[in-house]
């Protein structure tokens, strides 16, 4: 169990890493009509992804495990954006996108119907919200009612919403660049491998909303899964780890990682072994905070690289079994907790979730490892960590119930959101899960009267069926 979860911290980095910029500028979003690509920019593995309308076993597990929470603060630290987690190991069905008063944690829900919505990020600028969504597209896009996970864009209060894609039947995430002219997108194939195995394929691709094109980047059919992708050098280059990669790893020997950079033509600068599997983005774009597993007991392994992945000094060094697979950390992953890893705007602190002492909890550094302190100190289970905009504030997830048992954790409460000063100091928490779920019923009660489509229809009662059974 524990060796394939490495994989699962693969999947969470490249929906978790996001390089937001101080420098805010004008997406031109706004002005995006049309869906942008067709099939004839797809890599051939992608053009043959099929979608069935559903999402099942491994594959539901890695798409909600990546996702479980996945908040973004607004550029202007008003809002925090979310997906409410809701986690089922046989379907994948109804998760919806949330917004929350960064001051009162009110919460505000954003999409509506039955389709399901995750990877939320807002536009530099905060004029827009784009997301994933394998609800039908509009027959205007060209492709009327043809099912897929393509990407979708709306005004923030939800208004204007219409497909940035339509050729997509199966990505798996979108990070805006710095300046808001382009999204990193990331795909993901399911195979078969000769033993029998599942196996991943992720493809990598630029969408410029300016010029309107979807560029493909390196080959996307070379059977080697994106572990992380990320902006550098303030959106001029692009990098990403990858490894081949197999569901069930057999032996004990584990696929060596590479760290491949790419210029914005598409030409690879280099591309060189890396002992790190996950890493993120400092908002410069000059450093990268990353995370491994090293020596006997897998011990975790948290360091500072540069932006060329050679590394310049350890942050946190874990104790024996602070891996995966090794009691409350194997949750993290599944949950999709994990890499939350986050630095604070100027570049000078990061935050991040590790296992201490038998306990997973948020903890605060400088950049160069000095000052490690828990953000916050009690019982309970904290993680995923983001750093507001401004720097003054940290938000992040708590499981105040929460038991051990043979293969990890077994979760008995609904996640709080917390937000507290990045000092410790100056609490808020939101416990509000009931009225989600009940502004989430009504939403869909509405939606049933007004469903015309008998496959709307049916998705809706499922969802309802869903809610009941929460």
């Amino acid at each position: 169990m524990g060796k394939r979860l490495y994989a699962f911290l693969a999947f969470t980095a490249s929906l978790a890493v996001s390089c937001r910029s101080a420098d805010v500028r004008t997406s031109g979003a706004a002005a995006i009509e049309g869906p942008i690509g067709t099939d004839a920019d797809l890599s051939e593995t992608d053009r043959q992804a099929t979608w069935e309308g559903v999402l099942t076993g491994e594959q539901a597990l890695l798409y909600i495990a990546a996702d479980s929470f996945h908040p973004t603060w607004s550029p202007d630290g008003k809002t925090i954006l979310l997906r409410r987690p809701h986690w089922d190991r046989t379907r994948f069905g109804g998760r919806k996108v949330w917004a929350f008063d960064a001051d009162t944690l009110a919460p505000r829900l954003v999409t509506h119907g039955a389709s399901n919505e995750f990877c939320p990020e807002w536009s530099p600028d905060g004029r827009n919200i784009t997301f994933i969504s394998d609800r039908p597209l509009p027959e205007s896009a060209g492709d009327g009612g043809r099912l897929g996970l393509n990407l979708w864009i709306m005004d923030t209060d939800g208004s204007h919403l219409r497909p940035l894609t339509s050729c997509f039947r199966n990505l798996f995430s979108a990070v805006w660049s710095p300046a808001g002219k382009k999204l990193l997108l990331t795909t993901m194939a399911f195979g078969t491998s000769e033993g029998g195995g599942t196996t991943i394929t992720h493809g990598l691709y630029v969408l410029d909303l300016a010029a309107r094109t979807l560029r493909r980047i390196g080959s996307g059919d070379d059977k080697t899964a994106v572990l992380s992708s990320f902006w550098l050098k303030g959106g001029s280059r692009i990098g990403f780890i990858r490894c081949p990669w197999i569901w069930d790893w057999k032996g004990d020997a584990r696929p060596t990682p590479t760290l491949t950079i790419f210029d914005l033509d598409g030409s690879e600068i280099s591309s060189s072994p890396c002992d790190y599997w996950v890493a993120v983005p400092s908002p410069d774009g000059e450093r990268l905070l990353a995370l491994s597993w090293t020596g006997e007991g897998e011990k975790q392994r948290i360091a500072i690289l540069d932006a060329q992945g050679r590394e310049k000094n350890v942050v946190y060094q874990g104790e024996s079994g602070s891996a995966p697979g090794a009691g409350a950390f194997e949750i993290l992953l599944v949950h999709g907790m994990v890499p939350h890893m986050t630095w604070s705007p100027d570049s000078k602190k990061v935050a991040f979730a590790a296992s201490r002492e038998g306990k997973v909890r948020v903890f605060v550094a400088a950049s160069d490892g000095s000052g490690l302190r828990e953000l916050v100190e009690g019982p309970g289970l904290t993680c995923a960590p983001v750093w507001s905009p401004a720097g003054q504030e940290i938000l992040f997830f708590s499981y105040p119930m929460f038991q051990l048992d043979d293969i990890g954790v077994t979760l008995r409460a609904h996640p709080h959101l917390v937000v507290v000063k990045a000092d410790g100091s100056d609490l808020r928490r939101f416990t509000g899960a009931d009225t989600i779920v009940a502004q989430e019923r009504q939403d869909l009660d509405r939606c049933l009267k007004e469903a015309k489509d008998p496959t709307d229809v049916t998705r809706i009662r499922e969802r309802l069926k869903d809610l009941e059974r929460r």
